[in-house]
C-alpha cells in the first residue's frame, strides 16, 4: 500500500461508501478530497482486505429446511439449496444460470480447504467454472480433469478446458486427461497406457472431487461416437434401455451395478470405486432428468455433498416418496 494514504482515511471512506451509502461526490466533499481519489483509495481499501464484498443468495427458510431434509434423507454430509429467485419466468435456462451462479460462490469458499481437487465435466461444470471469481491461493493447489474428453466442437465436453478454467482462478496448476472418455487401448502406445495407468493412480490421491451427475443417455450422445462402430458385438440399445444414470463417464444402473465396456475400451475418467472412496465429492445438479441420478448417487456412495435448487429439491423428495410407497426402496444403502 501507498504510505502516502493514511489507512484511517481509507477505512473511513469505505465506510461512508458501503455501510452510509454516501456518493463518492458526498465524500469527496465531507473529507475535502478531490473525486478520482475517492475511486482510488476505495480500489486500496479492497485491495488490502479492508472491504470484503461477499454476494450470496437470499435468505429462504424453504431453501434450509429442504437442504436439512435432503441430508437426512440422502444421508449427505452437507447440501446447499439454492433458493426460488423472484424472477417473472424463470425456464430452464435461467434456472440453470442461477443454480451455477450460487454454486460458485459456494465453490469459492470449498475449494481452498483442498489441495488436489478433481474436476468433472459437463455444461453444469462448465457454467460453474466461467461463474469463478479469481481466488488466488497462498498455496499453489493441484487441479486434475477427472474426465476424458468427447468431440472437439463442444466446450461442455472438454474435461480439460474446464480444469484449466478451476486452476486459473485459484492460481493452481492444472493437470489434464488427454484421452477420450472411451478409448480403444489397443490403439494406445505402451507408454500412452503407462500415462493412463499414472492418471488413475493420481485420481486416487485426490483430496477432493467437484462434479455433476448425468440422467439416461439419449443414443445420439457423443459419448457413444468414441466406440459404437467399432464395436460390432456390444448391444447398446439393449445395455441403455435399461435406467441407467452417469457420473464422471462411469454409467450406473438403479440395482446398483455398472456398465462394463467390452475388451479393449476402457472409461479413462475417474474411475468408480475410486469416487466411492473419496470422502469429499461435490455434486453440482438441478433438473427433472438428473433427479434419480442424484438419488441413486448418494445411495451408492458417488457423492458426499450436494449443490441443488428448490425446485430439483422438492422433485427428489417427492420421487423418494413415491420410490418407498410403491417399490419399497430405501436410499440408506442397505
Amino acid at each position: 500500500m501507498n504510505p502516502n494514504y493514511d489507512v484511517m482515511t481509507i477505512l473511513r471512506i469505505a465506510k461512508y461508501y458501503y455501510v452510509d451509502e454516501l456518493s463518492q461526490q458526498e465524500i469527496a466533499m465531507k473529507e475535502n478530497i478531490h473525486r478520482t481519489q475517492i475511486s482510488r483509495l476505495l480500489k486500496i481499501a479492497r485491495e488490502e482486505g479492508f472491504v470484503k464484498i461477499e454476494i450470496s443468495a437470499p435468505d429462504s427458510n424453504r431453501a434450509q429446511e429442504l437442504s436439512r431434509e435432503l441430508e437426512d434423507t440422502l444421508h449427505l454430509s452437507n447440501v446447499v439449496v439454492t433458493p426460488e429467485l423472484p424472477i417473472k419466468k424463470m425456464d430452464a435456462k435461467r434456472a440453470d444460470e442461477a443454480l451455477t451462479f450460487f454454486a460458485a460462490r459456494y465453490v469459492e469458499q470449498w475449494i481452498p480447504k483442498f489441495s488436489k481437487i478433481g474436476i468433472g465435466v459437463g455444461k453444469t461444470m462448465y457454467q460453474t467454472a466461467m461463474n469463478i471469481s479469481p481466488h488466488p491461493q497462498e498455496t499453489v493447489q493441484d487441479f486434475y480433469a477427472a474426465s476424458g474428453h468427447v468431440g472437439s466442437d463442444n466446450p461442455y465436453l472438454q474435461g480439460s478446458v474446464i480444469c484449466d478454467r478451476f486452476a486459473t482462478a485459484f492460481g493452481g496448476k492444472a493437470h489434464y486427461n488427454n484421452y477420450s472418455m472411451v478409448t480403444n487401448t489397443n490403439h494406445l502406445s505402451d507408454l500412452d497406457r503407462s500415462k493412463l495407468d499414472n492418471l488413475q493412480e493420481e485420481y486416487k490421491k485426490l483430496d477432493a472431487v467437484i462434479a455433476s451427475v448425468g440422467g439416461q443417455f439419449a443414443l445420439d450422445y457423443p459419448y457413444f461416437n468414441e466406440f459404437y462402430d467399432q464395436v460390432k458385438d456390444f448391444n447398446i440399445q439393449k445395455v441403455f434401455s435399461r435406467p441407467h444414470a452417469n457420473m464422471l463417464s462411469n454409467v450406473y444402473y438403479e440395482d446398483g451395478r455398472r456398465l462394463a465396456l467390452p475388451e479393449p475400451f476402457r472409461v479413462t475418467s475417474m474411475s468408480a470405486d475410486t469416487i466411492q472412496k473419496n470422502k469429499h465429492v461435490l455434486c453440482v445438479a438441478r433438473g427433472h432428468h438428473k433427479v434419480r441420478a442424484i438419488i441413486f448417487a448418494a445411495k451408492y456412495g458417488y457423492i458426499n455433498e450436494l449443490i441443488t435448487d428448490e425446485y430439483t429439491s422438492k422433485l427428489i423428495l417427492d420421487e423418494l416418496r413415491k420410490m418407498k410407497e410403491e417399490e419399497g426402496i430405501t436410499v440408506d444403502g442397505n
